[in-house]
C-alpha cells in the first residue's frame, strides 16, 4: 500500500497493489485507488472507506480472491482500535 496523502483526522489516501515478500509489484492483479474518511459524529468517529478499481472484471478478481472477508477483518481491527 502507498499512501498519497495523508491529511491528519479527516482523511487517507491510498493505493493498493499485490507484491512477493521482497516488495516485488505483482503486475497480474489489479492495483486500486481508494480513499478513507474520517468525520466525527455525536457519538464519535465515522469512518468512510471507498476503493476504487480499473474495470469492474478486475474489481470481480479481488472479490473471488476473498476481498469482502479481508476488508471485514481490517474494519473489525479498526474498530477495536477506535474503541481505545
Amino acid at each position: 500500500m502507498n499512501y498519497l496523502a495523508i491529511d491528519k483526522y479527516e482523511s487517507i489516501e491510498i493505493e493498493d497493489a499485490f507484491c512477493d515478500g521482497n516488495g516485488k509489484l505483482n503486475n497480474e492483479l489489479p492495483v486500486s485507488k481508494g480513499q478513507i474518511t474520517f468525520t466525527k459524529t455525536d457519538n464519535g468517529t465515522r469512518v468512510e472507506f471507498k476503493m476504487i478499481y480499473p474495470t469492474e472484471t478486475d474489481l470481480e478478481k479481488i472479490v473471488e480472491m476473498g476481498f469482502e472477508q479481508g476488508i471485514t477483518i481490517c474494519h473489525d481491527q479498526l474498530e477495536r482500535l477506535l474503541k481505545e
